[in-house]
């Protein structure tokens, strides 16, 4: 009687195959969940920044100072994403918006205003010219 050991070719092969299968799909949702942590990311730093705004700006009403510097636009930083900062003065006194594109969706945008707006919107803010966040 003849013994065998070890495995097959065919066995290592198609355990191979499998494997590959696995290891390439834990790559795909690796990269969904790092352009979700992007977007997270994104909307905490343009909060924080309506809220620098709300304590230094406001009250002083200087935006001048807090325009589309590297000081006002530095928390947003991921690759894939762009951001703007408008502000202006009327009558009634200063406003400002800022955006960013996020990563997990590419066709939104999430916008904070001096009016206390902080949301998601697929409107395209690289061509919208209000400093105020537009409704869906």
């Amino acid at each position: 009687m003849k013994l065998t050991r070890g495995f097959t070719l065919i066995e290592l092969l198609v355990v191979i195959s499998i494997i590959g299968l696995l290891s390439s799909l834990a790559v795909v949702s690796l990269g969904t969940a790092r352009n979700k942590a992007y977007d997270a990311k994104i909307k905490s730093d343009l909060n924080h920044l309506r809220t620098q705004a709300a304590l230094y700006a406001e009250p002083l009403g200087i935006y001048d100072g807090f325009s589309a510097t590297p000081e006002a636009i530095r928390f947003i930083a991921p690759v894939c994403s762009t951001a703007n900062l408008v502000y202006g003065s009327s009558t009634s006194g200063y406003y400002w918006a800022a955006w960013a594109k996020l990563c997990a969706n590419p066709s939104a945008y999430f916008c904070v205003d001096s009016s206390g707006n902080a949301r998601e919107t697929t409107v395209n803010m690289a061509s919208y010219a209000s400093s105020s966040c537009p409704i869906n």
